[in-house]
């Protein structure tokens, strides 16, 4: 029975499949190419762009400033769907560089990587 409850006490909650992160832009262009996919994933980010070290292709952008593209936040870290298409995401991000709406804040999230032990 000790063991039983020495185990259980000792085991943490497995981390989200998924880490979120936000980046904010000051200025564009924006640099970055989506796949054309359902979900609104990075393929390519351009040289020119002030965060090309910070992204990394497949990372999927989740919300544009306030606007979520998910129901629940808890959504996003443990891989849910969203519920804007890669289109809709087009369309805010095209709107808000037109509207020249800088410091503009991206939010993400990236599969996490599998820790080797």
């Amino acid at each position: 029975m000790a063991c039983a409850s020495l185990r259980a006490s000792g085991d943490a909650a497995p981390p989200a499949p998924y880490e979120r992160f936000s980046l904010t832009f000051v200025k564009g262009p924006l640099g970055i190419k989506l796949e054309t996919s359902e979900r609104p994933r990075v393929e390519a980010v351009t040289n020119d762009s002030e965060h090309h070290a910070s992204l990394r292709r497949g990372d999927e952008v989740v919300g544009i400033g306030s606007t979520s593209f998910f129901e629940s936040d808890d959504d996003v870290a443990k891989g849910g769907d969203g519920v804007f298409s890669t289109d809709d995401c087009y369309e805010l991000l095209a709107d808000a560089v037109e509207r020249e709406a800088f410091p503009l804040t991206l939010h993400f999230r990236r599969r996490r990587q599998a820790e080797h032990l």
